[in-house]
């Protein structure tokens, strides 16, 4: 029992670090200016930080409170997976663009 508990706080602060690193990440590319990085670029990056922001926050909130009640398990498993779904899904959107161009 000692284990699962330390691999569930341990799992929980992965996801709270990536969440700060990425959003950090985030802000410095953002806040570029627009003759190092255009406008354009700043707008694809800034969809796939969000998303990878929202993954890995919904993730931490769901392993924070699934033991709470079945209900709030789900409830957060599914926001947990929509964000998973979503950054996949834009990393998958931009691997064929750029294959195909």
């Amino acid at each position: 029992m000692i284990v699962a508990i330390d691999y569930c706080i341990s799992e929980v602060y992965c996801y709270v670090s990536g969440s700060i690193a990425f959003t950090a990440i985030a802000v410095y590319f953002v806040t570029r200016p627009s003759f190092d990085i255009q406008w354009q670029e700043k707008a694809i990056f800034s969809a796939f930080f969000i998303g990878a922001v929202l993954c890995l926050t919904f993730s931490w909130l769901f392993h924070t409170v699934y033991c709470h009640s079945e209900r709030v398990g789900r409830f957060f498993n599914k926001y947990a997976n929509t964000a998973v779904y979503i950054t996949l899904y834009h990393y998958l959107d931009c691997e064929v663009c750029v294959h195909s161009s």
